[in-house]
């Protein structure tokens, strides 16, 4: 499984294999790079409602998609022994997510001085229980998965049912995990979200979906008008983007299925857990090279040249891992 891009246990990789989904994880990972581009830039002192407005408007979709198609790809998982689920979600969820934990947790702490928060005291035991930075990505789809293979003997029902619960808590004035709403976004995508994406995946369904993406940039656009605390489209007001932007970028992978632009998007899908591990050092370097060395503080510059360099230099790390051999040990299956 390439966590990273919700790919899920276990891949069969067969004619009927739904190729949209590779190329809508594309569109995902783009929008995490260029999201946590400007995420950086908005920590070093740069706060406009532009920028902000596209933060709101990536946060408000491009999480929710990585976590359904999780769901969508796992839904062979009860067929697996637990021996062979967790030997699977070590190999190619843990075991990167020790790895690379480990990496950008030393990093931050030798480059506390520059970057824009510090780690005072090196203590890496900690990514046992608190994920560093992007990772915990990973952390929370391990939770999710286990979750999902301990559910999936019983009955459909049973899955959509603790979906609909932890997504009520996870939305309510009750105190509890940040990211407990993505554990109810996968095993909801599991028990039904392919009959959901086949109920909504026409013309009437992309219609009312954009209309809700309308709606959701109009809220963002406000929002954005002032400075705002906490994780950007949080609210319950932006609960209808969870479904309405990925079945939108799904309707759109979907119509874009030839060309230079579907194979490199279908390229980063599949290939994105090294964007995924990597791109936020990569980011991070370039904002403070432009910034503090060149001198440059054009945002936008920064934030596309970070997010263009996120990208690339990932896939050519992954190709010449794979071609000398090294993958596997790096954790990019």
């Amino acid at each position: 499984m390439t966590a990273a891009t919700g790919t899920a246990l276990p891949r069969a990789e067969t004619s009927a294999r739904d190729t949209r989904l590779d190329r809508a994880r594309g569109v995902a990972m783009v929008f995490v790079v260029l999201g946590h581009a400007l995420v950086g830039l908005k920590g070093a002192g740069f706060d406009t409602p532009l920028l902000r407005f596209a933060l709101i408007a990536i946060y408000s979709t491009h999480m929710a998609l990585f976590f359904l198609v999780s769901g969508l790809l796992s839904t062979s998982l009860a067929a697996l022994p637990w021996t062979e689920v967790l030997r699977r979600l070590t190999q190619r969820l843990l075991w990167p997510y020790l790895l690379w934990s480990l990496m950008l947790y030393s990093l931050h702490f030798q480059m506390s001085a520059v970057t824009n928060t510090a780690i005072e005291t090196f203590a890496p035991w900690r990514i046992l229980c608190v994920p560093p930075s992007v990772m915990w990505f990973l952390y929370v789809l391990i939770a999710s998965l286990l979750l999902l293979r301990w559910l999936a003997p019983g009955p459909r029902w049973l899955t959509f049912g603790m979906a609909l619960c932890i997504l009520c808590v996870a939305y309510s004035p009750l105190p509890a995990p940040d990211y407990l709403r993505w554990v109810g976004v996968v095993l909801l995508a599991a028990a039904g979200g392919r009959q959901m994406v086949a109920a909504l995946a026409r013309p009437a369904g992309y219609a009312v979906a954009g209309l809700v993406m309308v709606a959701t940039l109009l809220m963002a656009w406000g929002e954005a008008q002032s400075p705002a605390q906490g994780y950007p489209a949080a609210d319950t007001v932006y609960i209808p983007a969870l479904i309405a932007g990925p079945l939108l970028v799904y309707g759109l992978c979907g119509a874009v299925d030839r060309g230079a632009v579907a194979r490199l998007l279908a390229v980063i899908g599949r290939r994105s857990m090294a964007i995924f591990v990597t791109h936020i050092l990569i980011t991070a370097g370039t904002r403070i090279l432009l910034l503090r060395v060149f001198d440059i503080d054009s945002w936008s510059a920064v934030v596309l040249l970070g997010t263009l360099l996120g990208i690339a230099l990932p896939l050519l790390a992954d190709a010449g891992a794979r071609r000398l051999g090294i993958a596997a040990v790096l954790g990019w299956r």
